[in-house]
């Protein structure tokens, strides 16, 4: 089975000097823990950062090699792909249930301008400020609490692994997260919200039904036309909206498999270095499930017929070598190549921050967003939204100490 601790992903570190396995109660190294772990955490932890991790792995003494490395610190696995599988489905699961959204912390000030004094002392500063001392503004300061990692034997940024969530190795049944595709999705910047209330039937015969009420979001606007504000029940929120709406259409995506596709009038022709050319000819399928119709031209150059609808006017040779790339990188694995380009889709396809949207779309992005924990983090790993409690607010404004 699997146990211990993992960070959250706002707290993942530059380097893995976090990442601890211990097979049968001794410390080992391991690239199939390693990348099972990673990958529970791609499109929510930031790229270019690495999960910290705690992990007990317990196995038959026989399914395991220990002479890897002279050291006995290495090991294999005689199923690497059963412990993958295992080691995947309880991170991802501990992550589903207790990933949380940044909160801001305030520092209180060194000096409190809104501590109480009698009358007596009131007066007397009042006179004394106006006839010697010049008024100083009083800085307050904000601190984000999410980027700060903790060190490893903390565990504020840590997220248990439930022991009802553990998964038994040598049991577990590997699932192939295959991803096909045919055509549809929405071009628009409104955020789409289902406002009919869930039913849910009563567990004795008597059949009343239960409304479950969704939490009051209340609009207050937006900020530098890339911020929208908003509060829900004793917490204010400032969203991105762009990190948002890329999140939002990246779940859609990969839930739906679908994209509405826009034939062009005129194929657009791109010419691409030798390596970019020949694998986007190489993945002409992959591309047409993603919604790119894309034939060879020769002479290192591609004949672009169809796009993804929400994609029209975009720089057509920029994306091509942008998704070459991407599939030069991911090299065969088809579901990560396929997630990427939808990720490249959802990224493009995303309302830009500073684009101006109505306060009924910006009402509708806000409900969306707080109303579904699978919103978190856009696919670039960034959080979608902060968290000021009110208690944090009033302790800023000398309400409360």
């Amino acid at each position: 089975d699997v146990s211990g601790l993992i960070c959250k992903p706002f707290a993942c570190k530059a380097t893995r000097s976090g990442q601890f396995t211990f097979l049968n109660g001794r410390l080992v190294r391991s690239g199939t823990v390693v990348a099972a772990v990673e990958q529970a955490y791609k499109n929510s932890a930031m790229i270019g950062k690495f999960p910290s991790f705690v992990l007990f792995l317990k196995v038959p003494f026989d399914t395991v090699d220990v002479n890897v490395h002279p050291a006995k610190t290495e090991v294999r696995f005689s199923d690497e792909k059963r412990i993958f599988d295992s080691v995947y489905a309880a991170v991802k699961s501990a992550l589903a249930g207790g990933d949380t959204r940044p909160e801001v912390k305030v520092s209180a000030p060194a000096f409190n301008p809104f501590e109480r004094k009698i009358n007596d002392e009131f007066k007397q500063t009042v006179i004394h400020t106006q006839s010697t001392v010049k008024a100083q503004p009083v800085k307050t300061a904000l601190t984000f609490e999410s980027p700060k990692t903790e060190p490893l034997n903390s565990t504020t940024n840590f997220v248990e692994i439930p022991q009802e969530k553990l998964k038994q190795i040598n049991n577990i049944t590997p699932k192939a997260e295959r991803q096909k595709s045919s055509f549809k999705a929405t071009p628009s910047v409104m955020i789409e919200v289902d406002d009919e209330p869930e039913i849910k039937e009563p567990i004795n015969s008597v059949s009343v039904p239960v409304i479950e009420e969704k939490p009051a979001v209340i609009l207050i606007g937006e900020a530098f036309c890339t911020y929208v504000v908003a509060q829900m029940g004793d917490s204010v929120f400032l969203i991105d909206k762009h990190a948002a709406h890329e999140r939002i259409l990246f779940n859609k995506l990969k839930a739906s498999h679908q994209i509405e596709v826009q034939a062009l009038l005129t194929p657009v022709t791109v010419t691409l270095s030798k390596e970019e050319y020949g694998v986007l000819t190489d993945n002409t399928e992959l591309l047409l499930n993603c919604g790119f119709e894309v034939e060879d031209f020769g002479n290192s150059t591609v004949a672009v017929r169809a796009v993804p609808t929400t994609l029209i006017g975009e720089d057509l040779a920029l994306l091509m070598s942008e998704i070459a790339g991407n599939l030069l990188k991911n090299g065969k694995v088809e579901v990560e190549a396929q997630e990427d380009l939808f990720h490249t889709v959802a990224c493009k396809a995303a309302i830009k921050a500073g684009t101006k949207i109505s306060a009924l779309e910006q009402q509708k992005l806000a409900e969306k967003v707080l109303c579904d924990k699978e919103i978190l983090y856009c696919p670039h790993g960034r959080p979608v939204a902060f968290e000021i409690k009110k208690r944090e607010l009033e302790k800023m404004f000398g309400r409360i100490q």
